[in-house]
């Protein structure tokens, strides 16, 4: 039983962890729209993408961690290759590769939500 116990709660700090990376990807996204070094439809642009990726992410971690539905859980590994690639291509080390490490760290520890449920 504490192992089932133990197992639910790396589970909820998973899900945590990826709900707050969802929030930062919002929070980064929308705060381009108050950027002044760039063009008016460039800031939108990246305002809404950005939070609009995070509501993404927020819901598809309510929908896999609710036990909803499993694909969901796979979709969210778009997260670590889309910060891989933002270090990759456009050299942003702060803040997408700690980024990258959190979500493959959640990611890993909630990989029971990928397969079949015992």
């Amino acid at each position: 039983m504490a192992e089932m116990s133990s197992s639910r709660g790396v589970r909820t700090a998973a899900q945590g962890m990826l709900l707050l990376v969802g929030g930062l990807i919002a929070l980064f996204g929308i705060s381009a729209a108050f950027s002044s070094d760039t063009a008016y439809d460039d800031r939108v642009l990246a305002a809404t993408f950005g939070g609009g990726m995070g509501l993404f992410a927020i819901a598809l971690t309510l929908v896999a961690f609710g036990g909803r539905d499993r694909r969901a859980w796979w979709v969210l590994w778009i997260l670590p290759v889309f910060f891989a690639l933002h270090v990759v291509l456009l050299g942003t080390w702060v803040p997408d590769a700690p980024l990258c490490v959190l979500t493959l760290a959640a990611l890993w520890v909630s990989r029971s939500l990928g397969g079949e449920r015992p």
